[in-house]
């Protein structure tokens, strides 16, 4: 992730999966763009270099609660939000909401 500047983020996350049945590989474009202090709008794009008709996107509403909790809605059309989900498209849209519970130990 590069901070482009105090309201905006771009992000990079490579993915790869190899299994015995397939490999899949590809790459997920982000940007993290703060609206206020409490409000982030975060678009996504994968793409997947195995199969280009797998490329999906995600739309997600970010609320920061405070620096250890905040609650996403999402509009995508990946089959999954995480792991190898992120590499495959769903045969329609999926909406949804993931809550974020950060804890430190030290």
């Amino acid at each position: 992730t590069f901070n482009l500047n105090e309201k905006l983020a771009i992000s990079l996350s490579p993915k790869f999966t190899f299994s015995g049945v397939e490999n899949i590989s590809g790459i997920g474009f982000g940007l993290n763009y703060a609206l206020n202090n409490k409000v982030d709008i975060l678009p996504e794009v994968n793409i997947n270099f195995s199969n280009k008709e797998e490329i999906n996107s995600t739309l997600a509403i970010r609320y920061k609660f405070n620096a250890n909790r905040s609650f996403d809605l999402y509009l995508s059309n990946a089959a999954g939000l995480q792991d190898i989900g992120q590499l495959i498209k769903s045969d329609g849209l999926r909406t949804g909401f993931k809550i974020h519970f950060f804890y430190w130990y030290i």
